[in-house]
């Protein structure tokens, strides 16, 4: 049996190769998770990419100090520790794909800068222990350490430019010219077929360049939007979405990656010489290492650094196939000249006709649904409630339990689009379409005067769950409108859960949010249902209407509200008979709601919540800006209205 004395000797002997290979699996495992983060919404997944991601933030200083430590105190093993050393600011300047988790990162840019620093000297400060003896590798631990200051000077430079106060600012000044070249060239003739991928990805490119000053809040002239409108002047609404689609992707590059990286020529020129050192170094390590066997390095250290090394390669090269797929990849190569080594590589793959399926770079986004009635069913025992709100992580379990992430479905992406074009055509579309709406409801059907937008939410969700699981539930042969009418109960119920979603866990994206309101809410549905826990939520939608109908629930309750609804859609209004009428009425409601709140959230929520929860509200933002909508543009440089008003003639003159 092993006595305390052998496990810290053990300790002392491995701790630091230990948590290179810990380090090592960490860059894995951040660069496996880190691309699927925008492919789902899956909390438990993005749980282990934030813990992957502070992980490999954590893990290089943590080996650098024990290095230096052990550096100190002993020098039997000086030349690997300093080689091991440099490794780290490889693994500090982090995957491809992974630069920052959130927006708040990337504006805290210069504390990376710092932390950078900081390791560099502590590398440096260990390799001029090494030469206390004969340092034999100093050639590729002076490669490996100019390999890991270009990648972290890559990560922090990417950080610099995808933070909020400077990416507006460090955009291209030439992209008026291209914006005006490409709107000069002849139209093409998109509805002839499929658009081309390339050529969605430029022109969104080209559009995102634009329009991301909204951003930052950025003034507009009108005639830079004109301009950009001209290129959409022959737009079907499949091309529309695809280029809503490729600017979501161009967003998260931009904001969550090193893309940007590949638009400068320093950046391209840093990556082609990191792509050198990497491989030299390995060469030499294993030349200098033969050479000199009477140095007798131990044998478990040799192959943790070849590990490093050869892992450390293979990781690159896996983000490089990555990062052929991705979008902007594909525009950082589309005009720089043809003597750079990544447009050699790009050519030579094209011309074998490199296959890029749609799905690893097209955004598709997902519905979260969070459901009250479900989330009263399955309420936790009260004593557990308790510890949890007492630790403020109540939100944050119950977004990770009972929220799901259901597809944006075929028939729900045909929709947007139908309701986009018909606000477009209208011009409507910078109407506050959800006032007007919740006015019309409150006034056809007996629901208080009192409740404003956000309550209003909640209980028009009642009612959407009772007609779907009580009062309409499908039937077979039910004649020819029952496509029409599982087409708008579907649509109805996922937008139902996903609005509810956005209310409750992402409230930025909502007009006038109020927490506290919403809270008491959900307490008070869950005390209602609270008899009838572990229920299917059809036997808890008919006992909401069962005890409504006897009166034993209180009035001022949503869910009264939600009956008082239900029984005047079921039995006095004057559609009561119509089963598609009705779901019109729910479905034009939830669409309302929708694009109210994708049009009246701020431009920030859009790109914070991009890969939280908050794709479709920044989808539909996105369309609105691209076919010919102002809502998003409220500020622009002509404060003269006269002028304004013109040219706003003008432009619809020429876009409607």
């Amino acid at each position: 049996m092993m006595s305390i004395n052998h496990i810290k000797a053990a300790w002392i002997a491995y701790n630091v190769q230990s948590f290179c290979i810990l380090s090592l699996l960490i860059q894995a495992l951040l660069l496996l998770l880190a691309p699927f983060r925008k492919r789902t919404g899956s909390k438990i997944l993005v749980v282990f990419v934030w813990s992957a991601y502070m992980a490999a933030d954590w893990a290089p200083a943590f080996i650098l100090n024990l290095i230096v430590n052990y550096s100190k105190t002993r020098h039997d093993k000086t030349e690997l520790m300093s080689f091991w050393a440099s490794c780290m600011l490889l693994h500090l300047g982090g995957s491809d794909h992974a630069i920052a988790f959130s927006l708040e990162d990337n504006d805290l840019w210069f504390r990376y800068a710092f932390t950078f620093v900081f390791m560099f000297l502590s590398s440096a400060y260990v390799f001029y222990l090494s030469f206390s003896q004969v340092n034999y590798l100093w050639i590729p631990n002076v490669l490996v350490f100019l390999a890991g200051v270009i990648k972290c000077y890559e990560r922090a430079r990417a950080r610099f430019i995808g933070s909020m106060d400077k990416s507006i600012t460090l955009s291209n000044p030439k992209y008026e010219d291209v914006v005006k070249r490409k709107a000069s060239e002849e139209p093409h003739n998109f509805r002839a077929g499929e658009p081309d991928d390339v050529e969605v990805i430029q022109l969104a490119y080209t559009i995102f360049r634009a329009y991301k000053g909204v951003l930052v809040e950025h003034k507009f002239t009108f005639e830079e939007y004109g301009r950009i409108q001209q290129l959409l002047q022959n737009r079907t609404d499949l091309f529309a979405f695809r280029i809503a689609q490729a600017e979501l992707e161009i967003l998260h590059d931009v904001l969550y990656t090193k893309a940007q990286i590949f638009h400068e020529s320093f950046g391209n020129s840093a990556r082609s010489v990191y792509w050198v050192l990497l491989p030299a170094a390995l060469a030499s390590f294993s030349l200098l290492v033969r050479n000199n066997m009477q140095k007798q390095f131990d044998p478990f250290d040799v192959g943790l650094t070849y590990s490093l090394l050869i892992g450390g390669m293979f990781l690159d090269a896996i983000a490089f196939v990555v990062l052929l797929y991705s979008s902007t990849f594909t525009i950082a190569t589309m005009s720089r000249a043809t003597s750079r080594p990544i447009t050699w590589v790009v050519k030579f793959l094209k011309a074998l006709k490199w296959p890029r399926p749609r799905a690893l770079w097209c955004w598709r986004p997902s519905l979260q649904q969070f459901n009250l009635i479900t989330y009263g069913l399955n309420r936790p025992l009260k004593a557990w409630e308790c510890i949890i709100d007492s630790l403020h992580l109540t939100n944050y379990l119950d977004e990770m339990i009972y929220v799901k992430n259901k597809s944006l479905s075929p028939i729900l992406e045909a929709e947007i689009l139908r309701q986009v074009e018909i606000r477009l055509n209208r011009h409507d579309w910078d109407c506050n379409l959800y006032a007007s709406t919740f006015t019309k409801c409150t006034s056809k059907f007996p629901v208080s005067k009192e409740l404003n937008k956000n309550e209003f939410l909640i209980v028009w969700h009642i009612v959407t769950e009772i007609f779907y699981n009580v009062v309409d539930v499908p039937e077979e042969n039910i004649g020819s409108d029952s496509r029409e009418l599982n087409k708008l109960r579907e649509c109805s119920k996922s937008l139902s859960d996903y609005m509810v979603y956005i209310l409750i866990f992402r409230p930025f994206f909502m007009p006038v949010p109020n927490k506290k309101k919403i809270e008491e809410t959900n307490n008070k549905i869950k005390e209602l249902l609270h008899e009838k826990k572990n229920s299917s939520q059809q036997e808890a939608c008919q006992e909401i209407m069962k005890k409504a109908a006897e009166g034993r629930i209180p009035q001022e309750s949503f869910l009264y509200e939600a009956f008082k609804v239900v029984n005047c859609l079921q039995t006095e209004s004057p559609w009561c008979q119509d089963r598609v009428k009705c779901w019109e009425i729910i479905h034009k409601t939830w669409i309302a709601i929708l694009f109210d709140a994708a049009k009246c959230s701020t431009p920030r929520a859009h790109a914070q919540y991009l890969v939280r929860g908050g794709e479709i509200l920044s989808l539909i933002w996105l369309l609105g800006a691209n076919c010919g909508s102002m809502a998003q543009f409220a500020f622009f440089e002509d404060s003269d209205e006269e002028n304004q008003a013109s040219n706003m003639a003008r432009l619809e003159s020429v876009y409607y």
